[in-house]
């Protein structure tokens, strides 16, 4: 389950490569995912890791 803290950040957070909106593609899944590039940012130990150049396995 999604932390309220989560929930809440995603409302106020904009993806640092192209500034849209982010979402939780799935509960289940550390991670959030930008609505414009497609960027997905890994949520480690609760924290939202954020920056430009981070990638997860499987994009380019």
């Amino acid at each position: 389950m999604t932390s309220v803290k989560i929930t809440e950040f995603i409302k106020i957070a904009a993806c640092p490569a192209c500034n849209a909106g982010i979402t939780i593609p799935d509960e289940s899944a550390p991670e959030l995912l930008c609505l414009g590039c497609g960027r997905r940012f890994p949520i480690k130990e609760g924290i939202p890791v954020m920056m430009a150049d981070t990638k997860l396995p499987g994009q380019d």
